[in-house]
């Protein structure tokens, strides 16, 4: 047997209502498995008289016995299995116990439920009674019937402010709400203000709805409201809401019957009161704009279209960055061609700015530099023994290196204004691959001490293909935000989106009034196609818009580019070579050749310019003529059925196609005495549109001119148009 009481049974015994002595005991009875009276009493200090009677309360409930030992009466545990019965039956009748209390508390429920068909009855007096009365109506969330006599003006109701807001927390809720009023003035005022306060009215004569106070039905509640008397009361009975419900459709029904055939009540001489569909329109408005939920969708719309505004600004901006890398890339490559690399091996320390060689490369860097504006330097560089670090050859503001200039127009000379000098060390660690300007051209963005440029880099190669040096083309970064701000508009595309999120957020708001349009368009089929006609025209215009949009920045970018390549090879052509080439037979001159290769070097480094070519003005006037084409010379097989007569080649076949046809010096081209884009770019470079038998092109021109600046030629690239993605 166990020398202890367990803790669980002993805390069950103890909820049991086994006192402290009987717990006392049996602990005693478990430690020394049997005692007399005296016995526990000596080890409990108790009273032999309590003893005795806690453990005849024990015996009773079996788990105590006495037996005689030795002659003595002793008493002891039987087992603890005897506490275990005693355990099973005292839950057993706990069950019991518990399952009458469950069936006597059924029992008083189902009285409750049948008393729940009982009125139930509910006060309000005073105007602020009445208001919690209203809440009450609305908090049941049901549609509200309402049989009613108008006996205020809008301006007289004691609670017409309260009634605002009470009308709008209905439309919120979608709480609509039907009314049968009187005929009265006062009534069909009250019905003409239905479009703004979401609910529908109908005039029923005194004689079918003799009421003088309100009565609304909603759910299983009658509600009795007397504004003049100040009362209302609540009646919840479903049966008695149910009967008022019916008598309410029937009246509802019969009445929108007689107001269909013409039928209905009216005033003598009273017409109608009919509200524009525009005023309702603008009130609806107003009411959307004042409203609380509205003022938090202003703000959530407004940053929704600040987002969307700072996401498609950010998308031009790196469209714009792409366009200036490509721009200034194209003048690098471009310019690389103009230096010899002569020239360039001829400097090497600052004593070599005395030489001829330097101020030629000046001279050529400057030009560069006027030809293309935005751009801020100009330089050529090499690398030197120290893989880290290269040297200045020449820069386009050094000419004399030691005179002091504000390069960057800051109204400071400090170390952003420092001119190079050759020979001078540079670290271009922050260009990361400006190695590679020695190989191919490249573009790329970077600081350093004289501020951050967008940067282009091409190789300056000698004859035999090794590069030299590099040219170096610097652009403000800065540049890209003006860039970016004159062909993107920002403040315009934030309140054209906010508008139109505003605009979408109202008609979904006003459903209503949505469905109103909807069925004003049912009934005229012509001004339902007008509508569509003008949603579909408006979806096409503002994806055209923007298409379009997308379209021009692109056509922009590609001229802009065409045109930096057009003005910085313009000036590597020799005028005194353009003045020999007038005739056919000219192809087979030294000039010629040295003008088509040149031609051919911008086609190689710009594989998607279709044509390059050099046109002049003709001896007949409004004509130009041909000078020299990338695509024309006197060894190509274009040009193997062709015979010269009198200095000009005549076709001895027919291809069938004017666009195959070839240019030769002195070959007339069309009439452009009308064309602006050829009359522009006598003076200045250009690009634009251009249509001629070789097609519909993106052309670029650039003037050449001699040393009187006097013009000589045009230089021409063209890019086909579908081919500009």
């Amino acid at each position: 047997m166990n020398t202890s009481l367990p803790l669980s049974v002993e805390t069950y015994l103890k909820e049991a209502g086994f006192s402290q002595t009987e717990m006392l005991v049996l602990r005693k009875l478990l430690e020394e498995n049997s005692l007399t009276i005296r016995e526990l009493g000596n080890k409990m200090g108790k009273s032999v008289g309590l003893l005795d009677q806690a453990v005849k309360k024990l015996m009773s409930k079996r788990i105590v016995r006495k037996e005689l030992i030795n002659d003595q009466p002793k008493y002891l545990i039987d087992s603890l299995d005897a506490i275990v019965k005693w355990v099973h039956k005292d839950m057993e009748e706990r069950k019991h116990m518990l399952e009458r209390r469950h069936e006597s508390f059924s029992q008083f429920i189902a009285t409750l439920k049948i008393d729940q068909k009982r009125p139930d009855m509910e006060h309000f007096s005073g105007l602020e009674g009445i208001k919690q009365a209203y809440d009450k109506l609305i908090a049941s969330g049901g549609e509200l019937l309402t049989f009613t006599p108008v006996l205020y003006l809008t301006e007289d109701d004691p609670l017409r402010a309260y009634r605002v807001d009470l009308f709008r927390r209905r439309q919120v809720r979608k709480i609509f709400q039907r009314v049968l009023a009187v005929d009265s003035p006062l009534a069909r005022r009250f019905q003409s203000r239905d479009p703004f306060e979401y609910r529908r009215t109908l005039l029923v004569p005194e004689s079918d709805l003799p009421l003088t106070f309100e009565k609304t039905i909603v759910g299983d509640t009658v509600a009795y409201i007397d504004l003049k008397g100040q009362n209302a009361c609540f009646l919840k009975y479903a049966e008695l809401a149910k009967s008022e419900r019916a008598t309410f459709e029937c009246l509802w029904a019969r009445t929108l019957e007689h107001e269909k055939d013409g039928t209905g009540v009216g005033l003598a001489g009273a017409a109608p009161i009919v509200i524009p569909l525009s005023t309702r329109i603008f009130s609806h408005l107003r009411e959307f704009v004042l409203s609380k939920r509205s003022i938090w969708a202003i703000l959530f719309f407004a940053l929704l279209s600040g987002a969307f505004t700072v996401g498609l600004y950010y998308n031009n901006r790196s469209l714009n960055m792409e366009r200036i890398k490509d721009k200034v890339l194209s003048i690098a490559a471009t310019g690389a061609h103009q230096f010899d690399a002569e020239d360039v091996n001829a400097i090497w320390q600052p004593s070599d700015i005395t030489k001829p060689q330097y101020a030629k490369l000046i001279f050529t860097l400057n030009l560069i530099r006027r030809s293309n504006t935005d751009i801020q330097y100009a330089y050529i560089m090499r690398k030197t023994d120290d893989p880290e670090k290269m040297a200045f050859v020449a820069d386009a503001d050094s000419l004399n290196p030691e005179q002091k200039k504000d390069l960057n127009e800051d109204g400071l000379i400090d170390t952003a204004d420092a001119l190079n000098t050759p020979g001078e060390l540079n670290d271009p660690a922050q260009f990361e691959s400006m190695e590679d300007a020695f190989f191919h051209a490249i573009a790329s963005i970077g600081t350093d001490q004289w501020g951050t440029f967008i940067s282009g880099y091409a190789p300056i190669r000698d004859k035999t293909g090794t590069p030299v040096a590099i040219l170096g083309i610097d652009m403000f970064a800065s540049n890209l935000d003006k860039v970016t701000f004159n062909s993107f508009a920002p403040v315009y595309v934030f309140f054209a989106l906010f508008l139109l999120f505003m605009l979408i957020r109202f008609w979904a708001g006003n459903r209503s009034l949505m469905e109103e349009c909807f069925e004003v368009m049912k009934q005229n089929l012509r001004c339902t196609i007008l509508w569509i006609v003008f949603l579909m025209t408006l979806v096409y215009g503002i994806v055209f818009a923007f298409q379009q949009y997308k379209y021009n920045l692109l056509i922009k970018q590609t001229g802009e580019r065409l045109k930096a390549i057009a003005v910085t090879a313009a000036s590597q052509f020799d005028p005194a070579d353009l003045a020999q080439l007038h005739w056919a037979r000219d192809m087979k001159t030294e000039a010629y050749q040295r003008v088509f290769q040149k031609l051919n070097e911008i086609s190689d480094r710009n594989p998607d310019v279709k044509y390059v070519y050099i046109q002049r003005p003709s001896v007949t006037d409004g004509m130009y003529e041909f000078v020299a084409d990338a695509d024309a010379n006197h060894n190509l097989p274009s040009f193997s059925k062709h015979k010269i007569v009198n200095g000009n080649y005549h076709l001895l076949f027919d291809s069938g196609d004017p666009a195959d046809e070839n240019a030769w010096p002195g070959f007339q081209y069309i009439d452009v005495s009308d064309d602006d884009l050829y009359r522009q770019a006598r003076t200045r470079p250009v690009y634009g549109f251009d249509h001629s038998q070789w097609g519909y092109t993106l052309t670029a021109l650039a003037p050449i001119l001699d040393f009187n600046k006097n013009l000589v030629g045009l230089l021409g690239l063209d890019i086909d148009v579908g081919d500009i993605r």
